[in-house]
This record gives C-alpha cells, sequence and structure tokens, in this order.
C-alpha cells in the first residue's frame, strides 16, 4: 500500500471488530444525499423550466404554498417562498431546509398538477424522484423492491441528462445508484439517516449565537439543555400537551403529578 497513491496511511483499528470491516459498512446519509442534494438541484431546475414553459408563475405557486393548511404536524416544515431570481439563476439552489424540500418534493405535483399537461418530460422527472424515494425512506423494503429500484434510478439519471445536457450528474448522484446494494446489506436507510441528530443540533447552533460564550461552550450548552429538559419536566409541557383546541373528553393527569399525588397518600398514611 503507497499512502502518497491510496490516500490510506494505515489499517482502521475498527477492522480489529469481530463483525466490522470499514468497505464493507457503508451508511449512506439519505438527508445530505437527497434532501440537500439530488432533491434541491432538480427541483429547483424542474420549476425553472416549468415556468418557462408558462404553465404557471411562481406567485401562483408561493400563494398556494402559503395558503396550504400544514396542520400540526407539518406547521414547522413550511417552505420558504420561491423568488424569480433564484430560479433564473441555473446554478442556484431554492435555499430549502431538509425538512422543507421534503415537504416540498411530495407535495409539489399537488401544488402544481392542474397547471402541468401529462406529457410533460419535467414533470415525469419529478414523479421518477419520488418514485425511488418512495423506497429509499421506506421502513420496510423487500429484496424485489431493490431490484425495482436499480431500475428506477437508472431511469431516473438517464432523464436527467436527457433533459439537461448541459448539465452533469452530480457526486450524490452516483451515490444513489449503491442505494439497492446498500440496502440489501445493512436494511433501510431512513434508519440510519441524520434527521433528528440535525434537528436536535439547531437547538445548540441558535442557543451558541445567543449566549455568546465560548469560553466553556459544551458545559454552556450542556447546562442550558438541563435547565430547558428540568423547565419542561416541572411545567408539565410534555409531548401530550400543547396549546390546542380540542373538543369534549376528560383529564388526565400528568405522570409527575401522579407521582406526587402517590407520595402524599404514602406520606399520610
Amino acid at each position: 500500500m503507497i499512502p502518497s497513491a491510496t490516500g490510506v496511511k494505515s489499517s482502521c483499528l475498527l477492522n480489529e471488530l469481530a463483525h466490522f470491516h470499514v468497505t464493507n459498512n457503508c451508511a449512506p446519509n439519505i438527508m445530505h444525499d437527497l434532501l440537500e442534494g439530488v432533491c434541491s438541484l432538480e427541483v429547483h431546475l424542474v420549476l425553472g423550466a416549468l415556468t418557462q414553459e408558462g404553465h404557471f408563475t411562481l406567485d401562483l405557486l408561493n400563494s398556494r404554498i402559503t395558503s396550504f393548511d400544514y396542520g400540526l404536524v407539518e406547521s414547522k416544515n413550511k417552505p420558504s417562498t420561491i423568488s424569480a431570481n433564484k430560479i433564473q439563476n441555473p446554478d442556484g439552489a431554492t435555499h430549502q431546509t431538509a425538512s422543507q424540500m421534503w415537504w416540498l418534493v411530495r407535495h409539489l405535483p399537488l401544488l402544481t398538477g392542474d397547471k402541468v399537461p401529462e406529457d410533460n418530460e419535467y414533470f415525469e422527472l419529478l414523479l421518477l424522484l419520488l418514485d425511488y424515494m418512495d423506497i429509499i425512506f421506506a421502513y420496510e423494503i423487500t429484496t424485489e423492491d431493490t431490484l425495482f429500484l436499480k431500475h428506477i434510478i437508472k431511469d431516473h439519471h438517464s432523464h436527467f441528462l436527457h433533459l439537461f445536457p448541459m448539465r452533469h450528474l452530480k457526486p450524490k448522484h452516483h451515490l444513489m445508484t449503491h442505494y439497492p446494494r446498500e440496502i440489501r446489506m445493512i436494511g433501510p436507510l431512513v434508519c440510519y439517516w441524520t434527521m433528528r441528530f440535525e434537528a436536535k443540533h439547531n437547538y445548540f447552533k441558535r442557543l451558541g449565537h445567543i449566549v455568546c460564550n465560548f469560553r466553556n461552550i459544551l458545559k454552556t450548552l450542556s447546562y442550558r439543555q438541563q435547565m430547558f429538559l428540568c423547565y419542561n419536566i416541572f411545567s408539565g409541557k410534555d409531548l401530550g400537551e400543547r396549546d390546542t383546541e380540542v373538543g369534549p373528553g376528560s383529564t388526565a393527569l400528568s405522570l409527575f403529578t401522579y407521582v406526587e399525588t402517590g407520595r402524599k397518600k404514602q406520606s399520610r398514611t
């Protein structure tokens, strides 16, 4: 092994584990590969092509995005409005977060489908994108699904090069070609993505800018995290208690109230 030619200086210590080797254990992050990579690029290009063909305007699309009923679960994933300057720039992007892109790419056919002809080739690229995303983001995938996924990805890449001959496939497009094999090796890729970790990390990133104390940033963030956790526990603001209007029903005690009530009964006896 020549380090100057391969970039590998020595064997990885993890290879000494009984059931692990770095060359056989690859866990791709579909959040970065798809939501922040392939989807961001192709949604940008497809929207630019469809608006240029005159099927709909960005004002109409932004109006539908703004007026859409997101409900309680998706209210935090509302996409940002899309400006004409960004769409007209072929090397630009829609500038959506991963969660915003996750919502936008799934609902884009619903938002624009009534304005686009059924045989539109750009719209077909979007549908191919959604076809393989349905499999990649699934929690249960069969071996037959991975074989089908291999052909969908190939068709999608070929169609992309047909529609945009002046552009090249990105490295993340290439990573997708390995997904079927990796799913058969380690299981559904959605079990390995970093979406929840990135969401939690976002809290610490915002907090770091607010406190402006970087002498011992780990201690500061850890302390604030534990104080926030204590506040949620003692205030009863858990996942089951939100500021929402509900219909007639009965009130259930929180776990904290239940424990405190039990302690008081024991002290009386």
